[in-house]
């Protein structure tokens, strides 16, 4: 098994930014410290130094990652992606807190640091941004591949209706991991054909 240093760059990136993301989920990003990244990573703070200046340099880099992650999604969902059952396995995901996805926890830390960081608020605005071009992006590939052409208005508030329902989920799954399955499910079926337009 090769030491952190032998790592390729971005799997030691993305290693120290997994390890960040968890201490910040438990701690949150003022109580966590640099220390207490490299404790979690298993190696010195010099090393995290060397890849991030400091806790500023790191969330900028979970919203990038973030995004990255974003794109990859939806480049894998097909048209007939069966979104009940992904949102509804997702919600299973969230509710465990898993930090190497999307959470709820941290996503409320970034928007809370946003409002004192001009820079982090700008990355966050601009991670938002192009988020919603790619998913309107999907929308549109979708609805070709469904022989259909819906107005840009429609396509921008089906984007937007989508990612409101699903970061309201996530934050749902964190409050209400108990949720009964089959409430979890008729709800995922009364409101994804309305934001889908199917």
């Amino acid at each position: 098994m090769p030491s952190e240093l032998e790592k390729p760059l971005d799997a030691r990136r993305r290693h120290i930014l997994l390890s960040a993301k968890r201490c910040f989920i438990a701690r949150g990003f003022h109580a966590a410290t640099i220390s207490d990244i490299a404790a979690d990573a298993g190696i010195s703070q010099g090393l995290v130094y060397r890849y991030f200046e400091n806790k500023r340099a790191i969330i900028l880099a979970i919203i990038e990652m973030q995004l990255e992650e974003n794109r990859e999604n939806l480049d894998r969902l097909q048209a007939s992606t069966d979104f009940v059952t992904e949102l509804g396995q997702a919600y299973g995901l969230w509710a465990k807190g898993d930090p190497d996805l999307w959470h709820a926890g941290l996503n409320g830390e970034i928007a809370a640091e946003s409002l004192r960081d001009p820079l982090v608020a700008d990355a966050l605005r601009r991670s938002e941004q192009q988020t919603r071009q790619a998913l309107m992006a999907w929308f549109r590939r979708r609805d070709a591949a469904l022989g259909r052409e819906a107005p840009e208005a429609d396509v921008q508030l089906r984007a937007a209706l989508m990612s409101c329902f699903v970061e309201g989920l996530a934050i749902r799954a964190v409050r209400e991991p108990d949720l009964p399955p089959q409430t979890l499910r008729a709800m995922l079926e009364r409101m994804m054909p309305l934001i889908l337009g199917d």
